[in-house]
């Protein structure tokens, strides 16, 4: 076999939407990939057009000293190859053949796959023979997961990757390679996970954890991911919850993130739509003037809530594994549905076996929570009466005009954009309607219990004048309670607290406390007997289209949680 006495699988997934094929004699389709002068000129530093004998002689040397592959794209629901790739521990060549997938990052994606595989196979070094100086995009490709330049060649440099010298690179190639997958859940299904696509991603987890070393890396019928480092048994057993969902607010499909260097005012992220981050709009944006932003091209979220998490415990994972138990035993959780407010309703707090834990589930480095809003969902179901509108006067009854009358009822200054700190609110997050029948879902906020009862007897309150008004029976109110503050929870246990503050300083943050103006899975897990303050992961912007979070801020919150660990 190409690498002594291990089998080449006949496909190697890379994530939901890309896979390697192995190799076969098959490879006519490609012949076109390099009859391309200038995909020739960044393979061979030549722009002649390969012969069909040349193209030949090539992939079975490759195939002979490696593990050859044609990368395969999904397209329209059908797997076409696009490209090939060679892994070796001695060298990787890659070329994207089509060039309408070019530019996508998926040169990265494949190379991070096989790096993944590397390290599952308990290699320790990578390398790559040589990258020409003017091929640009395959030098970013491989810097971006980790590869550095070992020494300048006669037409470019020589790359390895040695994952003993630098452990801290993964975590910018992990959290990469997360945001590929669609996690995002739906409210309105009644399953858990929501969707059976976030098991997609908390099935990679498990491999990587598997490949790590990780002890116990199970995934459970509900899609909850569990594992466990071992440590210390003298020393408390902490754990380091993430949420693997993205919010149902955009699109969390087809992400295409990006990294750029940002020396500030503002960033394009799309320049062929004119969408641009602009400092204007988020004046938060110059404070990291000199870091290399993650970004998204501005149609989707970038996914950092809560993928950033996800790979900062699992970069911080695989330093505890190298320090050989020096440290507390860390219990790993993932969890489905957080951002529908479901992640903690089936999480198993007895079977975790945690003393205590955290959720890396925050935004600017430095910031550390453990009060948050008390939370309930509200749904309307408003009833009309349709009739032909020629002949509806008395008689028409539209369910639309009677909905948006019981918005009006609510109070105006109550609203997400218009408070702030530990300011209540009532959010309309959807509503759709017809003259028949007319839907509205909301969410109510507040960090004073007193006030939050307050807000549901206010809505309540609006429900009852509408049917008086209306007659009994027009307007259904449901009133569903999803999480509490966990302040009265965290502050016997402040100790808690103080452990992560002294870790954020050793790892160069300055810790500051600040309420949680949403909720994170800790709040219900406090409640379930697991302290579980919140911790920053370094992003902002969360659920939308700007959404960013810097490399720097990762790292540190990868030192943060380690720190945690050996306290």
């Amino acid at each position: 076999m190409p690498i002594s006495n291990i089998e080449q699988p006949e496909i190697l997934p890379v994530d939901d939407g890309l896979r390697l094929r192995k190799f076969d004699d098959s490879f006519d389709f490609a012949f076109e990939w390099y009859q391309d002068p200038e995909t020739v000129w960044l393979v061979d530093g030549v722009r002649r057009p390969y012969t069909r004998e040349t193209l030949a002689n090539m992939y079975h040397y490759l195939d002979r000293h490696g593990e050859l592959y044609f990368i395969e794209a999904l397209d329209g629901g059908v797997f076409r190859s696009i490209g090939d790739v060679c892994f070796w521990q001695k060298d990787m060549p890659i070329v994207i053949g089509d060039p309408r997938y070019r530019g996508r990052g998926i040169g990265r994606r494949v190379v991070a796959a096989l790096v993944r595989r590397g390290r599952a196979l308990g290699f320790h070094r990578l390398e790559v023979r040589e990258i020409y100086e003017y091929n640009v995009p395959s030098r970013k490709c491989f810097e971006s997961v980790g590869f550095r330049v070992l020494e300048k060649t006669e037409h470019g440099s020589h790359f390895y990757l040695d994952w003993k010298e630098n452990p801290m690179e993964s975590v910018v190639e992990r959290f990469l390679r997360y945001v590929t997958f669609d996690t995002q859940s739906d409210e309105e299904s009644d399953t858990c996970p929501s969707t059976e696509k976030q098991k997609a991603l908390a099935a990679a987890l498990v491999e990587e954890m598997h490949g790590m070393g990780i002890q116990d890396a199970r995934m459970d019928e509900n899609g909850y991911v569990y594992g466990t480092v071992p440590g210390d048994p003298k020393l408390p057993t902490i754990g380091l919850i993430a949420h693997m969902d993205t919010a149902p607010d955009a699109s969390g499909a087809n992400v295409k993130a990006k990294v750029v260097a940002y020396d500030g005012g503002d960033v394009c992220l799309n320049m062929e739509k004119g969408i641009f981050l602009r400092e204007a709009d988020y004046p938060s944006l110059k404070n990291h003037a000199g870091k290399h932003l993650i970004v998204t091209d501005g149609t989707t979220l970038l996914g950092a809530d809560d993928k950033a998490g996800v790979a900062e415990i699992m970069t911080a994972a695989q330093q505890l594994l190298a320090m050989g138990g020096r440290h507390a035993t860390l219990k790993i959780g993932f969890t489905p549905d957080e951002e529908i407010g479901r992640g903690a309703d089936r999480f198993d707090v007895k079977g975790f076996g945690a003393d205590f834990a955290y959720t890396a589930d925050g935004g600017p480095v430095g910031e550390i929570e453990y009060e948050n809003f008390n939370a309930a969902g509200a749904k309307v179901i408003v009833h009309g009466l349709n009739i032909h509108p020629g002949s509806a006067k008395g008689k028409m009854v539209n369910s639309q005009l009677i909905a948006m009358e019981f918005q009006s009822l609510l109070p105006v200054g109550q609203r997400p954009e218009l408070t702030e700190g530990y300011e209540g609110f009532f959010h309309l997050l959807g509503m759709k309607g017809e003259v028949e029948r007319s839907e509205l879902s909301y969410i109510i906020r507040d960090h004073d219990m007193e006030k939050f009862e307050e807000k549901k007897a206010v809505m309540a309150a609006a429900a009852d004048f509408i049917n008086r008004k209306y007659g009994a029976g027009t307007l259904e109110l449901s009133l569903k309670d999803s999480y509490y503050n966990m302040k009265k929870c965290i502050e016997p246990c402040m100790y808690v607290v103080e452990r992560a503050k002294k870790a954020m300083a050793a790892a160069g943050m300055n810790p500051v406390e600040v309420p949680i103006r949403g909720g994170t899975d800790g709040a219900r897990l406090s409640y379930e007997g697991l302290p579980c303050p919140n911790l920053c992961t370094g992003g902002e912007n969360y659920h939308g289209r700007f959404e960013f979070i810097p490399t720097e801020d990762m790292e540190k919150c990868v030192r943060m949680l380690v720190e945690i660990l050996t306290a």
